[in-house]
Parts: C-alpha cells; sequence; structure tokens
C-alpha cells in the first residue's frame, strides 16, 4: 500500500492515520544555535587526566586508530585518540560508564625511529 500524501502530512498505512508534518512554525528567537566544541587531550604531562562519562569509542583518525568521545565532569566534550596501549585498558569500558582516564609515563620504544609508548591507567565506575 503507497502512503498518500494530504495537505499536512502522510496517511501511515499500517495505523491507517494521518501523521503531522510540519506546521506549528517556531518564532525566529527561538531558534538557537550552540557552537559544538571538543577538546582535544593530548596527555603530554604525567598525572594529566580525562574524567566523565564515555559517549563513543569510533574507529578515526589518520592510522584508523579508535576516537573516544567523553563528556568531562566540567561538561566539555573531549576527544581522545587511542594507542595500542590504551586501546587495551579501554576494551572492557562500557558506552555510557564513567570512566577516568590518566596518563601516567611514557617507555621507550624498543622500534627505532619511533616515538615513546605513552602508559596510562584506566578507571570505570
Amino acid at each position: 500500500m503507497q502512503n498518500r500524501l494530504c495537505t499536512y502530512g502522510f496517511k501511515d498505512p499500517i495505523s491507517n492515520k494521518y501523521i503531522k508534518i510540519g506546521g506549528n512554525k517556531m518564532q525566529e528567537d527561538q531558534k538557537e544555535w550552540k557552537k559544538v566544541e571538543t577538546e582535544l587531550v593530548k596527555f603530554e604531562n604525567i598525572d594529566d587526566t580525562v574524567e566523565g562519562v564515555l559517549l563513543e569509542a569510533e574507529i578515526g583518525g589518520l592510522y584508523g586508530n579508535i576516537v573516544y568521545k567523553i563528556k568531562a565532569n566540567d561538561g566539555k566534550l573531549k576527544t581522545v585518540f587511542s594507542t595500542l596501549i590504551l586501546e587495551s585498558l579501554m576494551g572492557n569500558v562500557k558506552i555510557g560508564s564513567n570512566v577516568k582516564i590518566v596518563f601516567t609515563g611514557t617507555q621507550e620504544n624498543r622500534k627505532k625511529g619511533q616515538n615513546d609508548i605513552k602508559l596510562f591507567d584506566v578507571f570505570t565506575q
């Protein structure tokens, strides 16, 4: 059965009811845009910490590593690019969990010419 358009919506073929679309135009003063901002957490100093709710973990970035989005306790959105160490620690942290990531230092990389390996502690509630 095909949906029949009407002047204000369409007829739902399952419920056989008209579904209203549009209408109720917002006043210009109600249209408020808020800039979405995120802070990239670089973990440059020992004890650098990000703490908050894990919103998502998606594959991204230049090398296909995991990108974590965390809503910090101060309400700001934080972006954390994963390393192999961090990825292994975050593997069991569920989306929506409270998480705390603490940079604990570096370890020399055995591969010559590579950056030192960043080390972390991860806590969850």
